[in-house]
C-alpha cells in the first residue's frame, strides 16, 4: 500500500463515526478501486431503503437517488441479493445480475439515466438485522471494474467492513426516512407493488413472471426459477401482454414505473 493510500486509511480511521466519516471512508475505498459515484443506504428485509450518504451532483440527485428510493430499488440485483442474504461484503454486479439484465428495460432505462457502466455493492450487517449497503459505480464510457481491483478491495474487506460498522451500526433504522424522496412507496416488496397496482388483475403466477422479467431474466431463466417449461413461460407472457393491452417489455416497464408513481407519459400502445 503506497503512502497516499496509507494516509487516506489513517484519515478514515480518525474520522470514523463523525460527519466526515463517510467521505473519508469512501476516499480510502476509491484509492483501492477508483469509482465515480457512491450511494449508501440502510436496507431492511421488511422495509424500503433509507438514504445515509451520497456524493451525487445536485442536478443529478432526482434521477439517481429519487428514482431509486421511489421504487427502482425493487428491480435492483443488489436488493435481491439482500433478500437472499448476502454471503460476502464485496459483491460485483456481474456476480449477481440475471442473465438478461443488461438487455432489460430496467438496465437500458434506469441505468441509462443514472449513467452507470458498472457497479460494486458492499454489504455490512448490523446488530438490528438490517444491512448497510454501499454502492460504488463507474460512469458510462469507462471500463468495468477490473478483476485485480476487485481482489484488492476484497483484500482490505475486513478494514472496510469494520469502518462501515463503526460509521453506521448505531444509525437508528428509519432515522432518515424523511430523506427517502418524494413519492416513496408504502409497499415493501416487488410482489406488494404488483398486487397494489393494475397488475393485481393478473394471476399470482403471472405476477411472479412479471417480476422476473422486469428484473432482467430471460424466458429460460424464468422457467428455471419457477420450475416450469420455457413454452409455458412464453404462453404466460402472451397472456400478460394481452391482459394489460401492451405489446413489449418496454411497455411493461413503463406500466411498472407508473404503478410506483415514477413514470414518464406512456406511449400510445400502452
Amino acid at each position: 500500500m503506497d503512502t497516499a493510500t496509507v494516509e487516506l486509511l489513517a484519515r478514515a480511521i480518525r474520522d470514523s463515526g463523525t460527519a466526515a466519516g463517510p467521505r473519508s471512508l469512501l476516499s480510502f475505498v476509491g484509492a483501492l478501486i477508483p469509482f465515480t459515484s457512491s450511494l449508501v443506504t440502510l436496507l431492511a428485509r421488511d422495509g424500503r431503503p433509507v438514504l445515509l450518504y451520497d456524493d451525487i451532483r445536485p442536478e443529478r440527485r432526482e434521477v439517481v437517488v429519487g428514482a431509486y428510493l421511489s421504487g427502482a430499488y425493487l428491480l435492483d440485483p443488489f436488493y435481491d441479493c439482500l433478500l437472499a442474504g448476502p454471503r460476502q461484503c464485496v459483491v460485483p454486479l456481474h456476480d449477481i445480475q440475471p442473465d438478461h439484465f443488461r438487455k432489460s428495460r430496467y438496465f437500458s432505462s434506469y441505468y441509462a439515466d443514472v449513467g452507470l457502466a458498472d457497479e460494486i455493492g458492499m454489504f455490512v450487517s448490523r446488530r438490528d438485522g438490517s444491512h448497510v449497503f454501499a454502492s460504488i459505480g463507474r460512469a458510462r464510457g469507462m471500463e468495468a471494474f477490473s478483476k485485480k481491483g476487485i481482489e484488492r478491495l476484497r483484500h482490505f474487506q475486513p478494514v472496510v467492513e469494520h469502518l462501515m460498522r463503526r460509521q453506521w451500526d448505531a444509525e437508528p433504522l428509519g432515522a432518515r426516512e424523511g430523506e427517502a424522496g418524494r413519492g416513496s412507496p408504502s409497499f415493501l416488496t416487488l410482489d406488494e407493488a404488483l398486487r397494489r397496482s393494475e397488475f393485481r388483475s393478473l394471476s399470482a403466477r403471472e405476477r411472479e413472471i412479471v417480476a422476473l422479467i422486469l428484473k432482467g431474466h430471460s424466458s429460460k431463466s424464468v422457467a428455471g426459477h419457477l420450475g416450469i417449461a420455457v413454452g409455458t413461460v412464453k404462453n404466460h407472457r402472451k397472456s400478460i401482454y394481452r391482459r394489460l393491452a401492451i405489446s413489449s417489455q418496454s411497455a411493461l416497464f413503463s406500466r411498472f414505473l407508473r404503478s410506483i408513481g415514477y413514470a414518464p407519459p406512456e406511449s400510445p400502445e400502452q
